[in-house]
């Protein structure tokens, strides 16, 4: 699979594309214009973790894991066909204030797109992180607690989005030095830390079940469509990936269970409520400079509740 782009000058203002309309080729994309490194290696990871654990009283656990890892042999597409040094330096208007750096395209070279996909050197991603856990047990009472605090670190893709910009995902990196403008930050599964509380109570009657849970918000940084440019319409970012965070995303979920023994078998009655205080968080937003930045793309689900019934014999 490959395209071109072209652009469309929409000559009588209609909004509806005609082939007269088809301006100059600007770039192509796909396997039609793509090859593979001989030498292509296999992306790998290093990782060191070294863990401690404990229980100082009767039905407590304690442990305690810290982690480095980095990620190597990353793949990226180079375009070959239209190098960095086709492109010239640029500065535009920022509506968030001052201006922004974007390279613009020698318009000899549009349509010249021809890729490889390689291991560029020095590409690749670390993650360090400190993960604790706390486990009680004891007759009808279990409780446990997990935290994790955490950071991951390098070059991505443009994008907010964790298929954009995840490590192993091949995309716009290197394809133009536009891509590699404030490159390098935290990619979009990095929330930094997160907590998960439950705890189970049974009695004679009914079993208890709560959880909550606490996790930092998701990176993301601005991005400005930059036009009146040789290639076109050009996204560029203005600040290192990451730099900005959606709000923490905090929820409780409650499950109640009655059992009923029954002659031949036994009945079950639950009930579950998830998003106990109905929240709605934004857990994405839009990263896109002007009057809609900032505001969600998508909110924590409501609250709903469960019903449910089952027999067993």
């Amino acid at each position: 699979m490959g395209g071109q782009v072209y652009q469309w000058t929409d000559a009588n203002r209609d909004g509806v594309f005609q082939t007269s309309e088809t301006g100059p080729l600007l770039r192509r994309f796909g396997g039609q214009y793509s090859a593979i490194d001989a030498n292509l290696h296999q992306p790998y990871t290093d990782q060191v973790s070294a863990s401690v654990g404990a229980a100082p009283i009767a039905g407590l656990s304690l442990s305690l894991r810290a982690f480095v890892a980095e990620d190597k042999n990353r793949m990226a597409a180079l375009n070959t066909g239209v190098p960095f040094s086709a492109y010239q330096l640029r500065q535009v208007t920022n509506p968030q204030g001052g201006t922004a750096s974007v390279y613009e395209q020698n318009a000899t070279t549009l349509g010249n797109d021809q890729f490889r996909l390689t291991n560029p050197a020095g590409l690749a991603m670390t993650h360090r992180g400190l993960t604790a856990e706390a486990v009680y047990q004891h007759s009808n009472l279990a409780v446990s607690t997990y935290g994790f605090v955490g950071k991951s670190w390098g070059q991505t893709n443009q994008g907010s989005q964790a298929w954009q910009n995840d490590s192993g995902v091949v995309g716009s990196l290197f394809s133009d030095p536009n891509a590699t403008l404030f490159a390098a930050g935290r990619p979009a599964m990095d929330r930094g830390y997160g907590m998960r509380t439950s705890a189970f109570v049974r009695t004679h009657s009914v079993e208890i079940l709560f959880s909550s849970s606490l996790i930092g918000g998701s990176p993301y940084s601005p991005e400005l469509l930059a036009t009146g440019l040789a290639q076109g319409p050009t996204l560029v970012a203005t600040s290192a990936r990451g730099s900005l965070r959606t709000s923490p995303i905090f929820q409780q979920n409650l499950r109640l269970v009655r059992p009923f023994a029954m002659r031949h078998g036994k009945l079950q009655v639950s009930a579950e409520v998830y998003n106990l205080w109905n929240r709605a968080t934004a857990l994405s937003v839009n990263d896109l400079i002007g009057v809609s930045f900032g505001q969600p793309l998508a909110i924590q689900p409501p609250r709903s509740l469960r019903l449910g019934v089952g027999y067993s014999f």
